[in-house]
């Protein structure tokens, strides 16, 4: 009988033992919430569609969105203001509307124009 008592207290502090390992096992497996998202947020979701046949062949067709949570995300990623276009300098010799600049940023119309420019700095140096 005296057996059976400590085989009995064996069984028990095993059980206790057993069940503390399998609620630890528990809740490392339980899934974590994602973390929920304060403010603006963007959503891109692809998705690979079966469209018809070519040649009795199926064509996989990618298809991607993206989803804005408001507005104002959305104005912020895309700006619909027109390019300004840059300011257009004029030929120092000639007057005319620069095509070209020298090494040293100086705009001029044509290759007589640039080598008049040349010319002027040799003389200067």
């Amino acid at each position: 009988m005296a057996e059976a008592l400590k085989t009995e207290e064996y069984n028990l502090s095993q059980l206790h033992l057993y069940q503390e390992m399998e609620t630890s096992r528990k809740n490392k497996s339980k899934r974590k919430k994602a973390k929920k998202v304060n403010g603006p947020s963007i959503k891109i979701t692809s998705k690979t569609v079966r469209s018809g046949t070519e040649d009795d062949k199926k064509i996989k067709e990618a298809r991607n969105y993206v989803e804005f949570s408001d507005r104002a995300s959305y104005e912020k990623a895309f700006v619909f203001s027109k390019p300004v276009a840059p300011k257009r300098e004029c030929c120092i010799i000639t007057g005319k509307l620069a095509r070209y600049r020298t090494r040293d940023g100086i705009p001029f119309f044509d290759s007589a124009a640039y080598k008049l420019i040349e010319s002027r700095r040799t003389t200067k140096t």
